[in-house]
């Protein structure tokens, strides 16, 4: 009995990070002097339960947003624009992306604007 608990346990454990996959890349565009569109690709078959849960961004190595998401906008992007009025102070910024899926998996970018 101990055994067939274990085997459940075991399988049902794997199944949960089997599930879980990290983005497939992270994406970054300026829209303008002052804002950036953040894309992060990650495939899933239902957005409500198995998403991106968190974007941080780094601005020359100063975590400047964090923003939580309950969902993801579709079954395959995580789509965000900021506003960050300092880019406009900062000749060649070092943007850093980190993104995390809700079920176990994340990947962090980093983009040179303003070269």
């Amino acid at each position: 009995m101990k055994r067939l608990l274990l085997a459940v346990m075991f399988v049902s454990l794997y199944a949960n990070f089997a599930l879980a996959h990290p983005p497939t890349a992270i994406q970054v565009k300026a829209i303008d002097a002052t804002q950036i569109e953040v894309t992060i690709l990650h495939g899933t078959k239902n957005p409500d339960v198995h998403h991106i849960e968190e974007i941080i961004i780094f601005l020359n190595e100063q975590k400047i947003i964090a923003q939580k998401f309950s969902t993801q906008q579709d079954s395959g992007t995580q789509k965000a624009v900021y506003n960050l009025p300092e880019l406009v102070k900062i000749p060649k910024a070092v943007i850093k992306v980190y993104a995390d899926c809700n079920k176990g998996g994340d990947m962090t970018k980093e983009f040179v604007l303003g070269k």
